[in-house]
C-alpha cells in the first residue's frame, strides 16, 4: 500500500518544493520506490531534478491532467496515461514533471465536472507502482487518501493552510495545540 503525502500552503516560498524533494530522495535512499508529482505551474521540482526546459518536454502533467478531463475522468481509454511515457527518473526517484502550461489547465479545472477529483484519479491510478508518493500542492488541488499524511513545517505555514492560528499574536507566543485533521498530520515547527 503507498503512502502518499502532500506539502500543501497557499503561500509561495515556505518550502513546499524543497520538503517534499529532500523527503522523497531520503525515502529514495532508503530503499523505497519513490515518486514525486510535480503540481506547481513554475516547474521548480522538474527544473531542480535535472530538466532545466520543462515546457520543452512531451508530456507534463497539465498534458495528463488536461487527458483526463476530456476522456471524461476514465484513465483506461487513454494511451497517453496508459504508457507512463510521462514518468521521469532522477535521483534514485521517479517523477512527474510539469510545466507552465498547468496554470492553464487550472482555467480548464474550473468547469471540469469533479474537478477536484481529476489529480486524485491520476495519483489513484500510478500509487500502486510505488511505496512512496509526494507532490506539492496549493489550496486549489484536492486529494483525499485513506493513507494520507499532510505535512507543515511552521507556524507561517500553518496560516497559510489554515487561515490563521499556530501563534498567540498579541503575545507572540506558540500555540500548542495541533489543529484537528481526519488524514494524518505531522507537525514540526521550526
Amino acid at each position: 500500500m503507498s503512502v502518499i503525502y502532500a506539502i500543501s500552503n497557499q503561500k509561495g516560498g515556505c518550502g513546499k518544493t524543497s520538503l517534499t524533494l529532500n523527503l522523497g530522495a531520503s525515502l529514495a535512499r532508503m530503499g523505497y520506490k519513490v515518486c514525486l508529482v510535480d503540481c506547481d505551474p513554475q516547474g521548480n521540482m522538474t527544473m531542480a531534478l535535472g530538466y532545466q526546459q520543462p515546457d520543452e518536454l512531451p508530456v507534463t502533467l497539465p498534458h495528463i491532467m488536461n487527458e483526463i478531463i476530456r476522456n471524461g475522468g476514465k484513465l483506461d481509454n487513454s494511451e497517453l496515461i496508459k504508457n507512463k511515457e510521462y514518468i521521469l527518473h532522477a535521483q534514485g526517484m521517479d517523477f512527474v514533471p510539469s510545466s507552465i502550461d498547468l496554470a492553464d489547465t487550472e482555467n480548464v479545472l474550473i468547469n471540469a465536472i469533479s474537478r477536484e477529483y481529476v489529480l486524485k484519479k491520476f495519483i489513484n491510478y500510478i500509487k500502486g507502482d510505488y511505496d512512496y508518493m509526494g507532490y506539492t500542492r496549493i489550496i486549489t488541488y484536492i486529494l483525499e487518501s485513506e493513507n494520507g499524511a499532510s505535512l507543515r513545517a511552521s507556524g507561517w505555514t500553518y496560516d497559510g493552510v489554515c487561515g490563521g492560528g499556530g501563534w498567540d499574536r498579541p503575545n507572540r507566543k506558540r500555540i500548542d495545540k495541533a489543529p484537528t485533521c481526519k488524514k494524518k498530520r505531522y507537525c514540526k515547527y521550526l
